[in-house]
């Protein structure tokens, strides 16, 4: 049974993500992205690809990019700030 989409695509945790991490975060067209990144370990194990970059280069498929909001950015620092003092 699917219950919509996990975690990892929901536009709003992957902007959170960005926001927090003060990076750019993709998400994916998989299906299942944890299915598709135990694969690529596969894959790897197996030597199918010389480097990961090589081995994301021809399986994934990048569905939208969040870049960090600054203003966002900073109100999540200071929190962590605050979750560091107590």
């Amino acid at each position: 049974m699917n219950n919509g989409p996990g975690g990892a695509r929901i536009a709003a945790w992957a902007q959170i993500k960005a926001d927090v991490l003060d990076r750019p975060i993709s998400t994916v067209t998989a299906e299942e992205p944890g299915v598709l990144g135990a694969a690529i370990a596969g894959f790897m194990g197996l030597r199918t690809f010389d480097t990961l970059s090589h081995a994301q280069q021809l399986l994934v498929r990048v569905a939208r990019r969040f870049q960090p909001r600054p203003h966002t950015r900073d109100f999540y620092r200071a929190l962590g700030l605050l979750f560091e003092q107590a």
